[in-house]
């Protein structure tokens, strides 16, 4: 059984900042990926991919046009090298998809950070190509509708990433020793919206926010003496 997903010590839901649909600031830069760190979320998730020179980027489109001096993408190992936050790592297989996971391993090793990231994608045979590779990783799966969320449970997942409106449904499904995040909040209330459904996690494109409002210690009301 892989081992859940480091819940402890987080009060209340976890907020994942996305720093590759960042409206707060601009997306898929170390800034972005330093911000979702200093306004507090607990992970915070990168995309990755291979340039055509098959060096590893931060990047959510594909890569196959571009070379790695052509882009202002961070490169992997730099947001290794940034702090030590929790990282949520979508892997795009745009090309190339064993040297893609090959690499992303190695530098994870090399920065000793296997104990801090999560893997995660759509593709079941990705997952299961990250096991064999890596049975020590975490991963978490990525599901568009319920026939998906069906079948990413049973691969040994510790999170389930589904889009919010399918919170409500992922519950009936979904067993209990894993956890559900929720996908993708742009606004306060729909972040509120996915907690109060339950979701142990939403990935916000507006992480200072969310923090804000749902981290905010309740006001302290001290009655006046008579």
């Amino acid at each position: 059984m892989r081992p859940a997903p480091l819940f402890a010590g987080v009060a209340g839901p976890l907020i994942i900042a996305d720093s590759s649909g960042n409206l707060e600031v601009s997306e898929n830069t170390l800034a972005a990926i330093s911000h979702g760190a200093i306004v507090g979320a607990d992970w915070i998730k990168i995309d990755v991919a291979l340039t055509t020179d098959e060096n590893v980027v931060v990047i959510n489109d594909s890569a196959i046009e571009r070379t790695y001096n052509d882009q202002h993408e961070p490169a992997f190992a730099e947001v290794l090298a940034l702090n030590d936050a929790r990282l949520l790592i979508e892997l795009k297989p745009f090309f190339k998809t064993e040297v893609l996971i090959e690499k992303v391993v190695r530098e994870l090793h090399r920065a000793r950070a296997l104990d801090r990231v999560m893997m995660s994608s759509t593709d079941i045979p990705l997952l299961d190509r990250i096991t064999m590779r890596e049975p020590s990783l975490l991963l978490a799966g990525i599901a568009a509708n319920k026939t998906e969320i069906e079948n990413l449970i049973l691969l040994p997942i510790s999170v389930i990433l589904v889009p919010l409106e399918l919170i409500e449904t992922a519950h009936t499904i979904v067993p209990p020793q894993l956890g559900i995040w929720g996908y993708t909040a742009d606004t306060v209330e729909t972040a509120t919206k996915a907690i109060e459904q339950g979701a142990h996690g939403v990935i916000t494109n507006i992480p200072e926010a969310v923090v804000k409002t749902l981290r905010s210690p309740p006001p302290i009301v001290i009655p006046l003496s008579k």
